[in-house]
């Protein structure tokens, strides 16, 4: 009868290590009779068969090798490496401990020195004793048992990345492609590499899905103008709540969101938008340029007109005063001898024209021989340059007969990650939408995910759970639009299919009477509503759903087309709008400015004329009072005056009458 004694006030494992004949084979005999032991040998040279010299086989002391594992299990032809040396011993050790006894490990010098290793400063050791985690190293150098301690460096000082990207649904169903970088470090060694199967491709699954939920609440524009920094810090926020169940031991450092620009398709859509806003600035500017050069200088013409005015005004006062002083002072000596003074006034005028013209004339003689000579001499030169122009395999170890057979199954205890294909789902609204995902899930009952799978198959496994999660996920996307399913407020969506997958539902359909079946070859459906499970729910497997996530909703290719053909339309829809809003605002600004311009100048000649009347009117009044002395004498001093300013430019041709009114002093003084 086998008796399992209670172990738990012995060791795990004995450790009996010294150099070789040193009397290790005695003291391990004197041990099997006190303790349940069963004796490995972990020296390397005892394991071929035949080399018995040098070895202190426990055959040389007259003991059964029969009795001891890991002694003459191969030929020396064989090929047997450390690392399969090592796998048999661990595989030997589980085995032993399964049958209620202890491993008592009997080695030399050589093993002892193998133990050695260093940890780097920027790592700890995790180490694993017979398979189980058992504590944490730090750097330095360090002492492990070979083949009983298995060691794990992880880096907990260096800041990691990764990249997460892809094309995207927006809030308004349009699509853009965004780039995201997360940065983060190792806190806890342990949970990074226990916790999950991966936790660098869990952490990059969990930032698709957090981008993607961010950038489906958002419409497109807000996204690619001023949403940057809700969009990282919303998607930084989602992450680490989604990635705080899995307990990876990861912290993060900061998310950056890189960039976010509209697909290939319509980039040159985009593009003529972005240039169509600019052109809308640009004749804004330009009609403000405008307004701003034409206001300073109309402000400018008009001082100068004003200006001009007051000139006027007194030069016309000042020259009618000092005409009406020079009548005032030859009138008197008119008075006195009128004819001979006339004679005379007649004859000086008529004087100073006929020399003018005359200098004038011989002027115009001299000129054009100095311009004929000139002239021949150029032509010659301008032949002469153009005349000079013109010439120029594996292995079987020995068993044990006595040994009870068991057989030990490996099922990881971490939580697992299954990536679903992207597949087609339907919407409320009739829609097609490609949909990929990913689950989180761990095994929470060992003998009911061992008969239920078949005997612990992870294959078969995640086929039972993707069966199951299609189902739900159908009917969860069936009951909403695709704006529902973009935004997805909380990711109501994914908990909803996640409760269901674990809890099981009330109603259970076609396919889910298959699966019920062949749960019920395993694990009746009695047994588990005894145990408060429903027969329909992942429990039943024994598999716990940790997290559901979709990491990309995209459109079939045909209706991407379409969407890329709307996007292209809106965004010329919008260029024209920019465009057309930008040339309206500009001609406003123009026609503003040319308002005020007009208005300016005209202003300016309205107080122009006004200071020209006054002057105007100031001369007619010392006029009428100087020359109303002698109106005759002074229209005869007035007529000279203008017939030598009209004959003071001998280039000008005069044809006028001479029987002219204006001509009637040019033939004598008397008329």
């Amino acid at each position: 009868m086998h008796v399992t004694l209670n172990l738990k006030k012995y060791p795990k494992a004995i450790f009996l290590m010294g150099p070789t004949a040193s009397g290790k084979t005695k003291i391990a005999e004197k041990l099997k009779k006190y303790l349940p032991v069963e004796i490995i040998s972990v020296d390397s040279a005892c394991i071929y068969r035949d080399m018995n010299i040098g070895t202190a086989k426990p055959i040389l002391s007259g003991l059964e090798c029969s009795s001891y594992h890991l002694i003459d299990i191969c030929d020396p032809s064989e090929r047997y490496s450390i690392k399969d040396f090592k796998n048999d011993a661990l595989d030997i050790m589980k085995k032993i401990i399964l049958n209620g006894r202890i491993p008592l490990l009997v080695g030399g010098i050589t093993w002892i020195s193998s133990g050695f290793y260093t940890i780097k400063e920027a790592e700890r050791g995790v180490i694993l004793r017979l398979g189980k985690f058992h504590h944490i190293v730090q750097p330095g150098l360090n002492w492990r048992p070979s083949f009983i301690d298995t060691i794990y460096p992880v880096n907990v000082e260096s800041v990691r990345e990764l990249a997460a990207s892809g094309i995207m649904l927006t809030s308004d169903e349009n699509v853009v492609r965004v780039e995201m970088n997360v940065q983060y470090k190792v806190i806890h060694p342990k949970n990074y590499l226990f916790s999950v199967t991966n936790a660098d491709n869990s952490l990059r699954q969990a930032t698709d899905s957090a981008l993607r939920g961010v950038i489906g609440k958002y419409t497109m524009d807000r996204i690619l103008t001023e949403g940057r920094t809700l969009v990282r810090s919303d998607t930084q926020k989602i992450l680490e709540e989604t990635i705080q169940p899995y307990n990876m031991g990861i912290e993060l450092l900061d998310v950056n969101f890189q960039t976010a620009r509209p697909p290939e398709e319509v980039k040159a859509a985009f593009d003529d938008a972005i240039a169509a806003r600019e052109n809308e600035q640009q004749y804004i500017r330009e009609a403000e340029a405008y307004a701003n050069e034409v206001q300073p200088q109309a402000n400018g013409k008009a001082q100068r007109i004003l200006e001009e005015g007051r000139a006027y005004k007194a030069r016309t006062i000042l020259e009618a005063q000092g005409e009406v002083q020079r009548f005032t002072k030859v009138l008197p000596e008119y008075k006195i001898a009128p004819k001979i003074t006339r004679e005379r006034l007649y004859i000086d005028t008529m004087e100073r024209i006929l020399n003018q013209l005359l200098k004038s004339s011989e002027l115009k003689s001299s000129t054009h021989n100095i311009n004929s000579t000139n002239l021949y001499q150029n032509q010659n030169d301008v032949n002469s340059k153009n005349y000079q122009d013109n010439s120029e395999t594996s292995h079987n170890y020995k068993k044990n007969p006595h040994t009870k057979k068991k057989t030990v199954k490996h099922l990881d205890a971490k939580i697992q990650t299954m990536e679903n294909q992207a597949d087609r789902f339907v919407t409320m609204e009739k829609k097609d939408l490609i949909v990929d995902s990913y689950i989180k899930w761990k095994i929470i009952n060992f003998s009911r995910y061992y008969l239920a799978t078949g005997g612990g198959d992870v294959a078969q496994g995640e086929v039972l759970l993707k069966r199951k999660f299609s189902d739900r996920l159908r009917s969860e996307l069936g009951r909403l639009d695709v704006k529902g399913i973009v935004t997805d407020s909380r990711n109501k969506l994914m908990s909803d299919v996640r409760f269901a997958l674990n809890n099981g539902t009330s109603g259970i359909d076609e396919e889910d009477n298959i699966y019920s079946k062949k749960i019920d070859t395993t694990v009746s459906v009695e047994q588990t509503q005894e145990i408060g499970i429903h027969p329909n729910s992942m429990a039943a497997l024994g598999i716990e759903v940790v997290d559901v996530r979709i990491k990309q909703i995209n459109l079939p290719s045909e209706v991407s087309d379409a969407i890329y053909q709307r996007m292209r339309a809106e965004r010329e829809a919008v260029a024209r709008r920019h465009r057309s809003q930008g040339k309206e605002e500009a001609e406003k600004l123009r026609a503003t400015a040319d308002y005020k311009v007009t208005r300016t100048l005209a202003e300016a000649k309205r107080q122009s004329l006004i200071i020209k009347g006054e002057a105007d009117a100031e001369t007619a009044k010392l006029y009428a009072l100087s020359f109303n002395a002698d109106p005759e004498f002074y229209v005869f001093i007035r007529s000279l005056r203008a017939y030598e300013n009209s004959f003071s430019n001998t280039q000008d041709l005069i044809l006028i009458d001479s029987k002219s009114n204006f001509l009637r002093f040019m033939h004598n003084a008397e008329n």
